[in-house]
């Protein structure tokens, strides 16, 4: 069995109704206006790369072009030179950037390199600039020489480096003699050159000496050759040439798979150093012994088919799987597509591209980097129909999307790719999602200004047409949404979806509600208060409390407040307390501790109510004992004086509830399988005064009661109330079964049924003979069990409060039903059926009683 006990106090006909005719229609109030914000600069997400190009007498050399390219060989940025030979590449942003400057059919690389391998990267980071200056020889002589082993045969796989005179420790260049003989297009200089490996651990260096210090420079001149032959000195024991492995493959072409002769097939290093070159037989195999240990890539060109690289790329790449390419697919042409952001800025750099090929019997994709300009490109594509879909940087966060503007693969448009052809595009990535919310009166339609949400972590309000918009992100999600326009709309939530680059328009309707403005006097002389806070609480029968939560205000510079929003109709103010002041119940002239002598206000949505002033005083406390009646501690009883002012007793049977200001008070006890004992009933004292700064004593001894056994209310989900027909207190709620109740009262039953959408709800009222009655007696004897069936005997009709003493009956009293009273309102005499003017229900006259049929 569910039950559950609540607190409740009484109203009577001292209350005081402030009504309608004071309500004013609410005022639109102007929010404050917001405090004004320097503009700042954005700090920078990227880097700059600039320097010169010259030649190697210090001249510009314009239409330098200088590649930046990644640690995995893909280009991340070009600029080509001006005629005062400087370039400049922008939007930079990576820890490792190599730089390559062409010119002339001539490459350098940073610093003052021969090739990638002995390069050096450089980083460039948010807000820095870079300057690197290049030189690009365009004068240029031939290095030709062999190495040979000890024994006079070839170094084979022989590698051979090459150092600037007078700088032998910084290798510019590296070349292997795959066959013990290279061959070597170099600018003028002076060169010193070394040479290893070919199963040798020594380096040696020309003219076949073992040290540096005794080596030789060669003078490379322009359009001169110089040749060298260089020989391994001796070893003990000669160590053994290297492993060769055959390296072999076959290459045919798609879709078909026929073998393609005449290929050329080339190896280099992971980091660009060739290793040998060959072409396919008429079967389509190539061959080239190798040492075993090397991870090579491998490129593979052939007329009228596109390069590949790698497995399966258009390019140079590190990749994971450096298998060798086995198929090459017709037609070769080009793609080049220019994406900018969505405001038309620059991208972040870090952006990447996964371009698919579609419409083919495999699968086939490959993922670049977004260059730093913002765009794609790849010179050599096989002829196709592709999709590209577009990642960028992590910071901010992004949406994916496939191009133009799709935010999956099935929606994305295709790129066709023609032989001999460059296809050209340009796209934009999407925007973040955007909401445009209007806020308006739901009776009315009528926009709501300052209305205030908060949307993606920002904070802001309506405008004066009700309306606020906003970027969400890129995030696909549900957004929620909860928008305030205190204290005159009911807090409203609702949510709606954004997906990047569209946007979405959500009308939010906000119900009015009631308004309350008071003025507030602090008679403390502390004036710390800044707002204050209430409850609403209405109900003929039990302590309602209006609102989910307690309402608050700020009090203004004139001491006033605005209380809302309020559902509408009457209600009691009960005054939370602050640190300085007291609760009250907000009486007609000043506060009160009894909601029976409460000002009762007439509230109406859409309205404000003048109500009377809030006059805060101290606060004391009470101080209390609850024991059972033979003396024992209650340890699980508890005192309610008002809503959500409340204690529960402790070791003891101790309570205590502070922050009450100075009056009178009414408070309920309850405990165990005991029942509620109230103020001036037996065992409680008739009243508490509070005085401020001091404690007061409140003692109690609770009461036995009685059960109602087996109450069918003829419903699943449902529950029955009982209430005090004097007072309006809620004494009992039950999902069904016995139902417990104090002693000696009149009460009444209301049963509530339905769904959380459609709640309902009726009175019972039980048949005598002389007609039904909403009124049950309770003696101290458990009762016999009825049924409340809404078909029959509950009906949609509210029964009046009873008036008079609140005393409870004495002595036993058998289970009766009184004859129903007719309509009327709570704090006045009514009549009875089958009788006159009913007198107070205090003690059970011989006159009454007669009128009662058990």
């Amino acid at each position: 069995m569910r039950a559950r006990a609540l607190a409740a106090l009484a109203l009577s006909s001292a209350a005081v109704v402030i009504p309608s005719s004071t309500a004013q229609a609410v005022p639109q109030q102007a929010a404050p206006a917001a405090a004004p914000v320097t503009a700042q600069a954005a700090a920078p997400l990227t880097g700059v790369i600039t320097g010169k190009v010259t030649d190697g007498a210090g001249a510009p050399l314009p239409g330098a072009c200088v590649t930046a390219v990644a640690a995995s060989l893909q280009t991340l940025g070009r600029a080509c030179a001006g005629d005062d030979g400087r370039y400049r590449i922008d939007n930079a942003r990576n820890s490792v950037i190599y730089l390559r400057a062409d010119a002339g059919g001539h490459t350098t690389w940073a610093p003052d390199r021969l090739d990638r391998v002995t390069a050096t990267h450089i980083g460039v980071t948010t807000g820095e600039t870079v300057t690197v200056d290049l030189v690009v020889e365009q004068r240029h002589g031939m290095l030709r020489g062999t190495v040979s082993r000890q024994d006079g045969t070839p170094a084979k796989f022989a590698n051979v480096s090459l150092y600037r005179e007078g700088a032998p420790g910084t290798r510019i260049g590296m070349m292997i003699a795959r066959d013990g003989a290279f061959t070597w297009s170099l600018p003028v200089g002076r060169y010193l050159v070394s040479y290893g490996g070919s199963g040798y651990n020594t380096t040696e260096w020309h003219p076949g000496v073992p040290n540096v210090g005794a080596a030789t420079a060669v003078e490379i001149t322009e359009n001169g050759t110089v040749e060298i032959a260089e020989r391994f000195l001796p070893a003990d024991p000669m160590p053994p040439a290297p492993t060769e492995l055959l390296h072999r493959g076959y290459i045919t072409a798609q879709p078909d798979g026929a073998p393609v002769a005449g290929a050329t097939v080339s190896l280099y290093s992971q980091s660009l150093v060739h290793w040998g070159t060959v072409q396919t037989a008429a079967d389509g195999e190539w061959r080239l012994p190798l040492p075993s240990d090397l991870r090579l890539i491998t490129t593979v060109s052939a007329p009228g088919y596109a390069t590949v690289w790698g497995f399966d790329d258009p390019e140079p790449m590190i990749g994971q799987v450096m298998l060798p390419p086995t198929r090459l697919r017709p037609g070769s042409g080009g793609l080049r597509v220019t994406v900018r952001d969505h405001d038309g800025g620059s991208l972040v750099p870090t952006a990447t591209a996964l371009l698919k090929m579609v419409d083919t019997g495999y699968s086939w994709d490959y993922t670049l980097p977004v260059r730093f300009d913002g765009t794609i490109d790849l010179p050599n594509l096989p002829a196709g129909r592709y999709k590209l879909k577009i990642t960028p940087a992590a910071d901010p966060i992004r949406a994916t999307q496939w191009y133009p503007a799709a935010l999956d693969e099935a929606s994305a448009e295709v790129i066709t790719v023609s032989d001999g052809q460059t296809t050209e595009l340009a796209t934009s990535l999407l925007g973040p999602g955007r909401v445009e919310v209007k806020v308006v009166d739901a009776v009315t339609g009528a926009p709501i200004k300052d209305a205030c949400m908060s949307i993606a972590d920002v904070d802001a309000c309506t405008d004066a047409d009700g309306i606020r918009r906003a970027d969400v992100g890129w995030e696909v999600k549900k957004h929620s949404l909860q928008v305030e326009h205190l204290p005159y709309h009911f807090t409203t939530t609702s949510s709606f979806d954004a997906k990047p680059g569209q946007l979405v328009k959500v009308t939010v309707p906000m119900q009015p509600g009631a308004v309350v403005a008071a003025a507030y006097e602090d008679k403390t002389g502390h004036d710390g208060s800044s707002g204050v806070c209430v409850d609403a609480v209405r109900g003929v029968w039990g302590d309602v409390i209006a609102e989910d939560d307690k309402v608050c205000g700020s009090l203004t510079p004139g001491n006033k407040v605005l209380l809302g929003p309020f559902h509408p109709g009457r209600v009691q103010l009960f005054v939370h307390p602050t640190v300085t002041t007291g609760a009250q119940w907000l009486g007609h002239l000043g506060g009160t501790g009894d909601r029976r002598t409460a000002a009762t206000l007439d509230l109406h949505a859409g309205f404000i109510t003048t109500a009377p002033n809030i006059v805060a005083l101290g606060y004391g406390r009470i101080d209390g004992r609850i024991q059972f009646p033979n003396g024992d501690d209650a340890l699980f009883g508890c005192a309610e004086v008002a809503p959500r002012m409340s204690s529960c007793a402790e070791d003891g049977g101790y309570f205590s509830i502070p922050y009450l200001g100075p009056y009178t008070w009414t408070l309920t006890y309850q405990g165990g399988a005991f029942y509620r004992v109230r103020t001036g009933e037996a065992g409680a004292p008739g009243n508490f005064t509070v005085k401020v700064g001091q404690s007061t004593p409140a003692w109690v001894k609770l009461i036995p009661g009685t059960s109602v056994y087996n109450i069918d209310n003829g419903n699943v989900n449902s529950e029955i109330d009982a209430f005090d027909a004097y007072t309006g207190r809620l004494l009992y709620s039950t999902s069904g079964g016995t139902l417990a109740l104090p002693a000696n009262r009149i009460v009444v039953f209301r049963l509530r049924y339905g769904s959380a959408q459609n709640p309902l709800s009726c009175w019972a009222h039980l048949s005598t003979r002389k007609g039904s009655t909403p009124y049950y007696m309770v003696g101290t004897e458990p009762l016999s069990p009825f049924r409340i069936d809404p078909a029959k005997n509950c009906l949609n009709r509210e029964p009046v409060r009873l008036t008079g003493p609140v005393a409870p009956l004495p002595g036993p009293v058998p289970a009766t039903m009184f004859a129903a009273a007719p309509a009327g309102s709570a704090g006045t005499s009514t009549a009875v059926t089958g009788g006159g003017a009913a007198s107070p229900w205090g003690v059970p006259t011989a006159a009454r009683l007669a009128r009662v049929k058990p």
